[in-house]
């Protein structure tokens, strides 16, 4: 999605990919969304845990992602 927004608004090249990468990433204040909306009900235990896993996943797998921009999209 955030790499058919970058086509939308004329990003080229490396920088349509450094704009994918940048906003891809849930970040840690996404556990805190999930902790509040689990507090007041708003979503069920089970669906927070998978959410959870995302957000985790998306933290992890950021800086490898960046590595790899580096390494292949700056160099060609």
């Amino acid at each position: 999605m955030l790499y058919a927004l970058a086509r939308l608004f004329r990003l080229e090249g490396a920088d349509r990919w450094l704009f994918t990468l940048g906003l891809a990433q849930a970040g840690k204040f996404g556990f805190v969304l999930l902790g509040f909306s689990l507090q007041n009900h708003v979503i069920p235990p089970e669906l927070a845990a998978t959410l959870s896993l995302v957000v985790a996943l998306s933290m992890l797998l950021t800086p490898g992602l960046f590595i790899l921009y580096d390494r292949h999209v700056l160099s060609t």
